[in-house]
């Protein structure tokens, strides 16, 4: 069995993370719209926990589908490029950038 290499996060590449970012911009409109995100929002609603985290947040879009400011939301991704993308566009939504 070979071990990965971080080579192979086809995220961590920044045309990789690029092709990503396109692909979700782009989605508008489709079952995670339609479905996953509401569902989500419904069962934070109804379940109401103080934590959430998101294991491969790419760049944090989920986070604002979630329904609530009163929720810690951690999102953990591997991509680097992904990183800085969620805190350049979470630092223009509250005016910093």
């Amino acid at each position: 069995m070979s071990k990965k290499k971080h080579e192979d996060n086809p995220f961590e590449t920044k045309q990789g993370a690029e092709e990503w970012v396109t692909m979700v911009e782009s989605e508008q409109g489709t079952n995670r719209d339609k479905e996953i995100y509401p569902y989500l929002a419904s069962w934070i609603a109804e379940i109401k926990p103080k934590f959430v985290a998101d294991i491969g947040a790419g760049q944090g879009i989920c986070s604002e589908h979630l329904g609530t400011d009163d929720l810690n939301y951690v999102g953990v991704e591997p991509s680097s490029y992904l990183v800085k993308r969620a805190k350049d566009l979470y630092l223009k939504q509250i005016g910093v950038l």
